[in-house]
């Protein structure tokens, strides 16, 4: 599954903290984190979209609900990289979306003043008070966790690794990204292997 840690307002000196699982085939073309002028972020090479992209104080990132593919649907990960390339507060960006054009997802968004988490179907948004949450790809029920994110880069790593999947060789975690004031992506092959590490100053 895809999973973000996400710690809101609880550090000073980095009001958001993110730690991102992405889990998806290994045989999906997928281009790794860079500077693209309008986000830093990955690239779907068949949809085009993204499932995490920030661009200064904007962020989003995406987690889609289990086995609820729709085919002909837009991809969702064209509404993250939407929202971080575009101007609109999170709160009003949520509105306009036509949930019926997408298949099911956690959208993850913050304009530097909001945390907004959107779900579809239920078309649920809520926008976060400070604390530490956990998006997963069930739908997202607005609740803060227990579980605390350090705003260390390479404990949030050790955490994101406990939840690393691996079904078989054809599909597990992809990459795992740390946002603080820095992006770091590493990706892994199918045998849970690092192979790369990059890092973007936001």
């Amino acid at each position: 599954m895809c999973l973000a840690l996400i710690a809101w307002q609880c550090f000073a000196d980095t009001p958001l903290v993110v730690g991102f699982n992405r889990d998806e085939f290994f045989s999906r073309p997928t281009d790794s984190i860079k500077d693209r002028g309008n986000f830093i972020g990955g690239l779907d090479l068949v949809s085009q979209g993204t499932w995490l992209a920030v661009k200064h104080c904007r962020f989003s990132a995406v987690t889609n609900l289990r086995n609820t593919f729709q085919p002909g649907a837009i991809s969702r990960g064209q509404l993250v990289r939407e929202f971080v390339s575009g101007n609109e507060t999170a709160r009003d960006y949520v509105e306009k979306i036509n949930y019926s054009q997408y298949s099911h997802f956690n959208l993850i968004l913050c304009d530097g003043k909001d945390l907004v988490v959107a779900t579809n179907p239920g078309q649920m948004r809520y926008v976060l008070s400070p604390g530490f949450y956990t998006v997963t790809n069930n739908e997202f029920d607005g609740l803060a966790c227990d579980q605390m994110l350090d705003n260390n880069i390479d404990c949030i790593f050790q955490s994101l690794e406990q939840q690393h999947v691996r079904k078989d060789s054809t599909y597990g975690t992809r990459s795992s990204t740390v946002v603080t004031d820095v992006v770091i992506e590493r990706t892994y092959d199918y045998n849970g292997f690092i192979q790369n590490q990059l890092q973007i100053k936001r």
